[in-house]
Order: C-alpha cells, then sequence, then structure tokens
C-alpha cells in the first residue's frame, strides 16, 4: 500500500510542479569563457577510478568543466556565473535503469494498481471501477498484482472476479509482466474455451475438469491482449509526461526504454518539444527490430543533444520465475513435469545475434531461467567467436539473468557480457524463489557478488513498473539482500552482497558502460554531461538498512534543475 500512496503523491507532483519545459542544457552559457554554474560546499561523490570525492564541481554549456575543492573551482567564476551552494549536501552521478519500461509505467495511472496489494483490496478496486464505467463493453485494467504476497499464496481465478464484476471483461496483468487473471467475460470475448489449446511459448491455466481458471501464462495472454483496446495517443503522451516527472524525483537521469509498448516516434515528439527531460536509451522490441532489420536502418546515437539514442533490441526468451513461466534445465522443486516456457529459439536467437552484430545492434536477451540463460550465453559466445563481435564493441546483454547455472556464471566476465539486473526482483522474489529452485540451483539465483569476483559488469535497473522505480531501493537491495522492511535480519543468501561503492557503480558508470556512454555521464568528471542529483542525507555514512530511505533532494541534467523537493 506504501506504493501506492507515493504513487498518488507524484501524481500531484505532476500537477503542481513547476518546472520549465526547456532543453536539458542552459539556453546560453557566460560569454567570458567562464563556467555558467559552479556548485561549492558539497560531499560530491564522482565516482571515477578512484571514487574520489569533491568539494565542488564546474559546468558549462550543460558539461562538467572542472571539479576539485572549492578555492580552486570557484576560479573559474565570472560575472555571469550561478553559484550553488550545496550546503555539506551529498551529490552523486545522476542515477541511471538499465531497463524499465517508460509508457508502461506512465499507464499505472489509468489502470488498478495492484502492487503490494492484497486480493481483497483488488476485488474492492475492480468492483468500484466497474460501478464508475456505466458502459458495460468497457475493459477493466490493472497491473501489478503478486499471489506470493497474499495470506493465500495461489493463483486467484477468473470466479474471483465474477463474483463482483460479471458484465465487464476484466484483465489484470501479474507483477512480472508474465502472467494475466482474467474474468468470465474476457475469457469469453477471447474465445477461450476448454477446447483451446495452450499457444506455443504459453499456458492457459485450467481445473480439473479442463475449463480455464482465468489465469494466462507468457504468449497465452496475447489471446486477451489481443481483444484490448489500444490506448488512444492522447493517454499515451500523458504516461510518458507523468513517468518523466516520477524519474527525475527519484533521481533518475537516463533510463532505457525496453520495447514492448514503447512509442518511439512519439518519444521523439516529445524530446524534441521539449516536454521531457529524462535522456532515452531506447532498446527495439522484436516487432519493432524486425522491421529495422529489413530496412537496413542502423542505430540511432546521440540524437536531440544527447537527449536520445536507439542501439539496442531487446529479445524475450523465456517467462518468468513467480509464473514458473522461465525456462528451467530441469522440473520446478514445486511443480512436476512443469520446466517453464521458451519463447525464442535458440536458433532464432543466434539468427537475431548475427544481424545485430551486422547492423551494429546491442543484444539484450530476457532470461530468467537457468535454460535460457545457457542458450543466451552460448549465443553471445558464438557472436564473440565468429569474429563479429571483438567482445566489447556490441556489450551483448543478458537482462535478469536471474537463475544462471553455476557453471554459466564465469562466462559473463570471459565474454564481457552485461549482466542487466534488477535487485529489487531478488527481495521480492525471496518469498518463493527457493521453493520454485530447490537449495542448489538457488546457489546460482541473484548471484551479484559472484558475477562480480568473475569480472562480469553487473549494471542495476528495476524492470519498473514490474517491481519497485526508486534507484536507491535499488542500491539498499544490493548491500544488504533485504527488502524495504529489512527482512530477513542478516540478508537473504547474504553472501551474495556487494560493497556500496559497487552498488553505486551499478546504476551510475557501469549503466553508463551498458549504454555505450561511459565517455558521456556515470561519473562526475571533467568532459562530461552535468546529470547529477542531491540527497537528503549521505550515502556513504547513513546504515546501509536505512539507505532507501534517502531521498532525492534535487535532481540535475545538463545543468537545468529538473526536481528540487518541496518547490
Amino acid at each position: 500500500m506504501l506504493l501506492m500512496k507515493k504513487l498518488s503523491a507524484l501524481c500531484a507532483i505532476l500537477l503542481i510542479a513547476v518546472i520549465a519545459s526547456a532543453p536539458a542544457t542552459p539556453a546560453a552559457s557566460a560569454s567570458d569563457g567562464a563556467a555558467d554554474t559552479i556548485y561549492v560546499n558539497g560531499k560530491i561523490l564522482t565516482v571515477d577510478a578512484d571514487f574520489s570525492i569533491a568539494e565542488a564541481v564546474a559546468v558549462k554549456g550543460g558539461r562538467i568543466v572542472e571539479t576539485g575543492a572549492n578555492d580552486a573551482v570557484k576560479k573559474l567564476a565570472g560575472s555571469g556565473t550561478k553559484t550553488v551552494d550545496l550546503g555539506g549536501k551529498t551529490v552523486m552521478p545522476g542515477m541511471m535503469d538499465t531497463h524499465l519500461h517508460f509508457m508502461r509505467y506512465g499507464l499505472t495511472t489509468l489502470q488498478i494498481n495492484c502492487m503490494d496489494a492484497s486480493k481483497e483490496y483488488i476485488l474492492g478496486e475492480i468492483k468500484s471501477k466497474a460501478g464508475n464505467l456505466g458502459d458495460k463493453n468497457l475493459w477493466i485494467r490493472g497491473r501489478g498484482w503478486n499471489q506470493e504476497l497474499w495470506a493465500d499464496p495461489v493463483f486467484p481465478s477468473k470466479e474471483d472476479i465474477d463474483k463482483v464484476v460479471a458484465e465487464n471483461p476484466v484483465a489484470l496483468v501479474r507483477s512480472d509482466n508474465h502472467a494475466l487473471w482474467a474474468n468470465s467475460r474476457a475469457l469469453l470475448l477471447a474465445g477461450i474455451t476448454k477446447e483451446t489449446k495452450d499457444p506455443e511459448g504459453g499456458v492457459i491455466h485450467r481445473g480439473p475438469d479442463g475449463e480455464p481458471t482465468g489465469i494466462l501464462v507468457d504468449s497465452a495472454m496475447d489471446l486477451i491482449n489481443q481483444k484490448i483496446p489500444d490506448w488512444a495517443e492522447s493517454e499515451q503522451e500523458m504516461a510518458y509526461l507523468w513517468a518523466d516527472k516520477v524519474y527525475s524525483s527519484v533521481g533518475l537521469t537516463t533510463v532505457a526504454d525496453a520495447g514492448d509498448d514503447a512509442n518511439i516516434p512519439l518519444i521523439k515528439k516529445l524530446i524534441q518539444d521539449n516536454k521531457i527531460n529524462t535522456r532515452i536509451y531506447a532498446v527495439l522490441d522484436k516487432k519493432t527490430a524486425d522491421k529495422w532489420f529489413e530496412e537496413g536502418k542502423k542505430p540511432e546515437i546521440g540524437l536531440f543533444d544527447e537527449r536520445m539514442t536507439i542501439r539496442a533490441i531487446k529479445l524475450k526468451a523465456d517467462g518468468a520465475l513467480g509464473s514458473r513461466g522461465a525456462k528451467l534445465m530441469a522440473d520446478y522443486s514445486d511443480k512436476e513435469g512443469v520446466t517453464g516456457n521458451t519463447l525464442i529459439t535458440a536458433k532464432d536467437l543466434l539468427r537475431y545475434s548475427k544481424k545485430c552484430d551486422e547492423l551494429g545492434f546491442q543484444l539484450n536477451i530476457h532470461a530468467i531461467g537457468d535454460k535460457t540463460g545457457r542458450d543466451a550465453v552460448d549465443v553471445i559466445e558464438a557472436s564473440v567467436k565468429s569474429g563479429r563481435n571483438d567482445g566489447n564493441e556490441r556489450r551483448h546483454g543478458i537482462v535478469h539473468a536471474q537463475v544462471v547455472s553455476m557453471s554459466d556464471l564465469p562466462r559473463f566476465g570471459k565474454l564481457n557480457i552485461l549482466a542487466l539486473m534488477q535487485p529489487v526482483h531478488a527481495t521480492g522474489d525471496m518469498q518463493m524463489a527457493e521453493t520454485r529452485l530447490g537449495p542448489w540451483r538457488i546457489l546460482g539465483a541473484y548471484a551479484w557478488q559472484t558475477l562480480i569476483n568473475q569480472r562480469a559488469l553487473v549494471a542495476g535497473g528495476s524492470d519498473s513498473p514490474n517491481d519497485y522505480i526508486e534507484p536507491l531501493y535499488g542500491i539498499h537491495a544490493l548491500v544488504t539482500r533485504q527488502n524495504k522492511d529489512n527482512l530477513p535480519t542478516g540478508g537473504w543468501y547474504p553472501q551474495e552482497r556487494i560493497s556500496l561503492e559497487d552498488a553505486i557503480r551499478a546504476y551510475t558508470i557501469n549503466a553508463a558502460y551498458a549504454f555505450f556512454a561511459e565517455g558521456e555521464k556515470g561519473s562526475i568528471e571533467k568532459g562530461k554531461l552535468a546529470d547529477f542529483v542531491v540527497l537528503t542525507q549521505d550515502i556513504m555514512t547513513v546504515p546501509n538498512e536505512d539507505i532507501h530511505k534517502i531521498e532525492v533532494e534535487k535532481t540535475i541534467i545538463g545543468d537545468k534543475v529538473v526536481f528540487e523537493r518541496g518547490a
């Protein structure tokens, strides 16, 4: 329920925040060659190679021109220079998210928000929504439910919804975005009956009599989704604008918009019209990538003064652990005969890899289960060894990398495979992960420190709205292996905790590397973009268990204040 309260508060930010719609770089620079802005009296975590700390930073033309001691940096001031006194506050590079869903997050404001909610609360919201709609033909949508958090942690059924709403079709997406909960009306409109066969790569849950229960997993979700009307472009624009404000409020300055429902033309228009500030690393979905490949289109890099890059494609190769769709090498420990779903074959992964290497795209493979993880590593290894990819040029990555065979973990470092991971997934999944995997496979799950020991680069993200958007929650999870209630005591499989410096790197310089932008951002160093955040507390000195309680006081992108708490 905490998140829903925060979402309401953030809606207020969108409505009342007075943030000028202007480019993320200053309108003009000091004409005398002096700095435009000097920030002094701070504890500035540069996140350079030595993780050095500075007192001040000077900016000109939206880029950092100097960092260091107050007296040295103040020498760059001129008659038109603005001086900002940080008052001893801690400053860190703008945080980044290597895997989220920009518009999907914004659209949560138009749906029933089921995150952290009990089944009873969700059903109450469905009933209320139906009463307000009036039209029995309108769909009721929602997302974020997770049965593992309920008193009775079993999948819900169509009958649960039918008891409160029978006429309006209802479709609620699970927190992992790999399962859907529908009522009988929605199943009827989709033509899903006892005779409907499971589609390839998907499962229709059925009762003892063979009748659909209302739960559809992975590709089976499409049977319902194709019947739901598309969001209007005005709704999509609202979603982007709202999400952009939220990202700034939590300290995000660059995000990877991971395909699926991204509207690339609309994003470009919103950036050109100076309506959004967040820098975007766009990741094409399979359908869009197919079109680009057919047309022979190559990456679009550094658009609109470094505000957008389109350089990667995402391939969803399996499902998720919570809905038993992640593809495992052996049966789920809690479901005999079930190994998960393959959504794209290893052969097709290799085909896409070749095309990415040919046209210069980075490959992001969604892999959660150990079988899909191995397929993904094999494909990237084939790319490296083929000579098409030198291991650095394309920087191919595995998104999630949640369950990895112990024998495959060392291959990440050897092949320079990016581990694009979401730390909050571990603290959210820990209630069911070992039940799903058993005592041995769990040792290769969410294995952050092991990957770092193997010289792999771990970059942080959220998969929002599938999990918490706040990067400080992710840093907290990395260093404690605990959820936001600081449970379990001592941390879940604490040997996989990482150092605070490494955790900060995961959301700054490592993420920048994943975006091919370590020369442009990710640290507060001379020549880089002036993207940084001011924190309400010192992240280096507060107890680790309190890191997620730190708030962002100010977010600056290209020397422009895009968020200021209390403003």
